[in-house]
């Protein structure tokens, strides 16, 4: 979708088979998280990356152009304290996969975006045991497992459409 696997398929060719990818919305992207727990994939769902839908599209002098929603989610320790969880998840793990994801973006000659940047436009947010948030904190997982993440909000990026 979107030709993201495209560019998780570069990031693997470092000789690992992780990470992972999904695309849907979020329910979806969860319950297939969880049909895969009682099956041979069960070791197959983190780290991940995930592309929600829906993604708007324009046409803008011959270029597709989106704003997608990315997210990079792993597995992690429920009873970690936010300190923990960037010492031990965020910062080792996840922000280098974030960087290895643009760096792959950029290699797999299929985007563009706006200016000479590095990175194309996005904000990103940290998300320390992803949740359904409360004023005081989470109410309830994302998923059926804990997780931390990484996610990249409004993610600009413009590719020639196929014809």
């Amino acid at each position: 979708m979107w030709d993201i696997r495209t560019v998780v398929e570069l990031m693997r060719l470092e000789g690992e088979e992780k990470p992972y990818y999904e695309y849907g919305h979020r329910l979806e992207i969860a319950n297939t998280l969880t049909e895969k727990e009682g099956t041979q994939y069960k070791y197959r769902r983190y780290p991940l990356v995930a592309l929600r839908l829906d993604i708007p599209e324009k046409l803008i002098n011959g270029l597709q152009q989106v704003s997608l929603n990315v997210a990079f989610i792993t597995f992690t320790d429920e009873n970690y304290k936010a300190s923990q969880r960037y010492e031990k998840v965020l910062v080792p793990i996840l922000y280098p996969m974030v960087e290895k994801f643009f760096v792959c973006l950029k290699k797999s000659g299929i985007f563009t975006w706006e200016g000479h940047q590095q990175y194309p436009p996005c904000d990103p947010i940290d998300r320390p045991y992803w949740g359904i948030p409360d004023t005081e904190g989470n109410i309830k997982n994302i998923f059926q497992d804990p997780i931390d993440a990484i996610e990249l909000i409004d993610l600009k990026l413009n590719k020639r459409p196929k014809c």
